[in-house]
């Protein structure tokens, strides 16, 4: 709230002073949630506006294959999940995350896609125990059709099969189907003009 001085001029032109005072609304300020690599966050990333010194809870969400590392808020690191920000000015906060190391007895597996089409699993990185038989399955999207396996591995199959004994790369290459061409059909003249 503020006050201010309005001058009234009374009765034979005499002046005198009243106060008038104005409500102003609540200060609000703007919390910008940048999206992370390697995971998400709740509420998810956006612009949010809070009141003048309320606080504003985000809480950090691993992807599969990521953990927790800590926050930049407003370049700085801090540490902890969920974070409090107090909202005495406009900030921007960033979860950070990190690759899960593998432990004894544990391989990285990453599955991507070249192309348009998906993997059963998702495309992803995955700690795989030694020795597992993992199973890729690629499906093409519409227009698309599955063409052959890269990386670490090999093969025309869409449906791979792979023993898993150290880190490996899948990808799934998928290619444009080609548009069938249809026949053009011409009228050929016959002898004398008619058509056949």
């Amino acid at each position: 709230t503020y006050a201010t001085r309005l001058p009234v001029i009374g009765p034979g032109g005499q002046s005198s002073v009243s106060w008038q005072v104005v409500a102003l609304g609540p200060t609000t300020y703007i919390l910008t949630i940048q999206q992370g690599s390697g995971g998400g966050t709740v509420p998810i990333a956006g612009q949010y506006s809070y009141q003048e010194g309320s606080p504003a809870v985000v809480v950090a969400i691993p992807q599969a294959g990521w953990q927790f590392d800590h926050w930049t808020l407003d370049g700085l690191d801090i540490a902890g999940n969920p974070i409090a920000v107090s909202m005495n000015a406009a900030h921007t906060v960033v979860p950070v995350f990190a690759a899960v190391p593998p432990q004894p007895g544990q391989f990285v597996s990453t599955i991507s896609v070249l192309g348009q089409g998906s993997t059963t699993p998702e495309t992803g990185v995955y700690l795989v125990p030694e020795n597992t038989i993992l199973t890729v399955l690629a499906t093409p999207a519409s227009g698309w059709k599955f063409d052959h396996w890269e990386g670490d591995v090999v093969g025309t199959n869409p449906l791979l099969a792979v023993q898993v004994t150290r880190d490996i790369s899948i990808i799934a290459v998928f290619t444009l189907q080609p548009v069938p061409s249809t026949p053009s059909i011409l009228p050929v003249l016959a002898v004398g003009g008619a058509l056949l």
